[in-house]
């Protein structure tokens, strides 16, 4: 699962730095830079926190963190069918 790089595409598309992320999450733009590139896992609040801040609920942000290697090796070519289908059903009701 791919959450820092989830939350980096969807502060992008908020067009929000990673100072302004921090800011609204009590944190520091260097912790903000270390879960989006994946040096850092956020815990289940600060999570919660972030996703709150960018107006997504938790799952969707799980759901755009999802990888092929998160399914079972029977399951993954079902994976690569709904994936972009669930993204761009996601994009269109949560970050249009």
């Amino acid at each position: 699962m791919l959450i820092g790089q989830a939350i980096k595409k969807v502060r992008e598309t908020r067009g929000m730095s990673q100072n302004e992320l921090a800011s609204s999450v009590f944190s520091s733009q260097t912790n903000i830079s270390r879960i989006e590139s994946g040096a850092q896992k956020p815990s289940r609040k600060m999570l919660d926190k972030i996703c709150h801040s960018l107006q997504v609920p938790v799952v969707v942000m799980q759901m755009l963190a999802l990888e092929e290697s998160d399914t079972p090796v029977n399951k993954q070519h079902h994976f690569r069918e709904m994936k972009p289908i669930i993204n761009s059903i996601i994009y269109s009701l949560w970050l249009s």
